[in-house]
């Protein structure tokens, strides 16, 4: 999966059952996935509104920066 400038990554740890939305696996809690958003008139998103995928660790395997969030917002760490 390429990444786009745009948009914002986010290593996260699920704390309920969620589905990955680019493959039908099941992320369960407590495993890692990653949350991408891609802001209104970017890139590809020709709507108004923001898009949000969740990734499992095997379609985005090199995930975000770990603990932290990187894209166009730049990098920002978060409290652990």
């Amino acid at each position: 999966m390429s990444r786009t400038p745009e948009a914002v990554y986010e290593t996260r740890r699920a704390r309920k059952p969620r589905r990955c939305d680019n493959c039908p696996n099941t992320i369960a809690v407590g495993e890692r996935y990653t949350r991408t958003a891609l802001p209104p008139w970017k890139d590809v998103n020709n709507g108004p509104r923001w898009w949000r995928l969740h990734l499992c660790r095997s379609c985005d395997p090199e995930g975000a920066v770990v603990g932290g969030l990187s894209g166009s917002a730049g990098e920002r760490t978060q409290k652990p």
